[in-house]
């Protein structure tokens, strides 16, 4: 598999079953953060951040356990997705540790964004 990336376009003040999706070039999607150790694909999730609005410059396949990192700084692994704002967007979901908004995280419009296949 390759890797997928984008840049955000956008920073913001229950997934479905499935594992993995899909994803066109220029898409944009949202991305949903939650620090809860228990998120799985079709789960509920109580404890969300936004962290921002994604446009991917490749098309490929993204995947739960995925790792999204912001520039050099690792936010989380994916855990699912939710499309409840379909067809808008979808929303990522990212399991981390530090349940920080894109804002307070200080992301940026045009912050690099890319999904690597974890290793491990």
């Amino acid at each position: 598999m390759r890797r997928i990336a984008g840049l955000l376009v956008g920073i913001l003040v229950a997934g479905t079953a499935f594992s993995h999706r899909a994803i066109r070039h220029h898409e944009i999607h949202e991305l949903m953060l939650t620090d809860e150790s228990g998120a799985a694909p079709g789960g509920i999730f109580n404890r969300i951040a936004g962290l921002g609005f994604v446009e991917f410059t490749r098309s490929g396949i993204l995947a739960q356990g995925d790792v999204l990192a912001v520039g050099e700084a690792a936010i989380g692994e994916v855990v699912g997705f939710n499309e409840s704002h379909m067809p808008n967007h979808q929303n990522i979901l990212v399991r981390g540790g530090d349940l920080r908004s894109g804002f307070e995280r200080g992301l940026r419009v045009g912050d690099a964004a890319t999904f690597r296949v974890r290793i491990g």
